[in-house]
């Protein structure tokens, strides 16, 4: 029943409008192609529909797709909608072909303004799109992120796509582009990282033109070398010894209305990114603190952070060894093969790896401190210290209590409008749909229709 499918391609469900849209895909595509472009169908319709027919279709179909995507009003998209529009967007492209350049040229007036975005997930979408597009300034915009990205991750997702870009290079953008991959290899990831740089680095280069290179040659054979991850914060002057009892009452008084972008800057400043993982940001050697912010209270969240040795978790605890010839290795375990142990010994450097032998191992025994250094905080100020732990307390979510302004109603109901309606305004005796998310005072969410994946419905007289 193809009017069946096509009303559930709009579901509230992810999960059902996935499961419309392979159904779609499952029907002979001239049944359903042309009402795939046609006008009256809801945002999610569209995306789902268009991507079936860049999946099914060809280069025919190219343009009626990008028309259809294009009569989206990008303004009125939640992001996970959005996010889906510009994917939609790339298989359009990737699997129907370039199309015309009138296509493209509206793709452009319809997206390059929204470019950069606050959410990091679109900026990385949008960046990708826009260099394949050839969107003016693009080079410079993109290193713009690039240099202003917290986490390695994100930097390295803008250099592989502007290694693709051919035009709009100044000398100036190639210098900063290049000069990146210098400190990046400075740096520590996983075991390929220093791969996936170097090829990377290869395909730009390999693009340039012998003059190019020649000016270029003084950065391309610099020598790197490796950088202290705290050498920046550790560059700054101490502001104090900070206390749990110094900080806990500022903190219980002071966490609403936040800089979540400054949180997020000062997390990744104090290299927290380079274990920790919050929101898919991040690296994975220590805890994921995406809902640290719900299961821990403020009181744990700043003793965790000062004191990180008073309370290790069974799954971080570092072992130290003895060996037989007096030489101690201290370490988290990560492989054991046959009587080898795989020691890591620096967190910041995955490939820091030291072997030792069970045979030669006189005491093996729990190390009483942290692989986490002490300190992180004791060269913030108050206001810094506050955006970082609302950073914490949102798990990333930007429009979390502790980082958004709210309202408050005449009952005490404090509340924030997160996009308007454009509909009528209704009155104490109605009952409206839509999606919403709770908060204690404390920063704890204690409900969310958006973890239900539905909005609610309910008398605005009953709340």
């Amino acid at each position: 029943d193809i009017d069946l499918i096509f009303r559930h391609l709009a579901h509230a469900d992810r999960g059902i409008r996935y499961a419309a849209r392979v159904a779609l895909e499952h029907q002979p595509i001239d049944r359903w192609k042309d009402r795939a472009t046609a006008e009256g169908l809801e945002p999610a319709a569209v995306i789902q529909a268009a991507i079936a027919l860049a999946r099914h279709g060809h280069a025919g179909h190219h343009d009626a797709a990008i028309a259809a995507l294009n009569r989206i009003d990008v303004a009125q998209l939640p992001i996970e909608h959005l996010l889906d529009l510009v994917r939609a967007y790339d298989l359009v492209f990737i699997r129907l072909g370039r199309g015309s350049e009138a296509a493209r040229q509206t793709v452009l007036a319809k997206l390059d303004q929204a470019f950069p975005a606050q959410d990091r997930r679109l900026n990385r979408e949008l960046a990708a799109l826009l260099v394949y597009l050839d969107a003016p300034g693009i080079a410079g915009r993109v290193l713009d992120q690039l240099d202003a990205a917290g986490s390695q991750e994100d930097q390295t997702h803008f250099a592989f796509i502007l290694k693709d870009l051919d035009s709009g290079w100044t000398p100036d953008l190639q210098e900063r582009y290049f000069k990146w991959f210098n400190v990046a290899a400075a740096h520590r990831g996983g075991m390929s990282f220093e791969g996936f740089l170097i090829n990377i680095r290869a395909e730009a280069v390999a693009a340039l033109s012998a003059e190019t290179k020649e000016r270029l040659k003084p950065i391309l054979e610099a020598k790197i070398e490796v950088l202290n991850p705290l050498a920046e914060l550790q560059a700054r002057p101490v502001v104090k010894k900070w206390t749990v009892d110094e900080l806990l009452p500022l903190v219980d008084a002071g966490l609403h209305g936040r800089d979540f972008e400054n949180g997020r800057k000062l997390f990744s400043l104090a290299a927290c990114f380079k274990c920790h993982r919050v929101r898919g940001e991040g690296g994975s050697i220590g805890p994921d603190l995406t809902g640290a912010g719900g299961r821990f209270n403020h009181s744990n969240l700043l003793e965790s952070i000062i004191e990180p040795s008073k309370v290790i978790s069974d799954q971080y605890q570092i072992t130290q060894f003895v060996l037989a010839d007096g030489k101690v290795v201290t370490g988290r375990v990560i492989n054991l093969h046959g009587s080898k142990l795989s020691v890591l010994t620096n967190m910041f450097d995955p490939s820091s790896l030291v072997t030792v032998e069970r045979s030669e191992v006189d005491v093996m025994q729990p190390a009483a401190t942290s692989m986490m250094p002490e300190g992180l905080l004791d060269r913030f100020t108050v206001d810094e210290i506050l955006d970082l732990i609302a950073y914490l307390k949102s798990g990333g979510d930007r429009g979390h209590a502790a980082c958004a302004n709210v309202e408050e109603s005449g009952s005490g109901l404090k509340y924030r409008v997160v996009r308007p309606g454009t509909g009528k305004r209704p009155g104490p005796q109605n009952s409206v749909t839509c999606h919403y998310r709770g908060w204690l005072d404390d920063g704890k969410e204690f409900d969310s229709s958006y973890s239900r994946g539905e909005p609610a419905t309910f008398p605005l007289n009953g709340v």
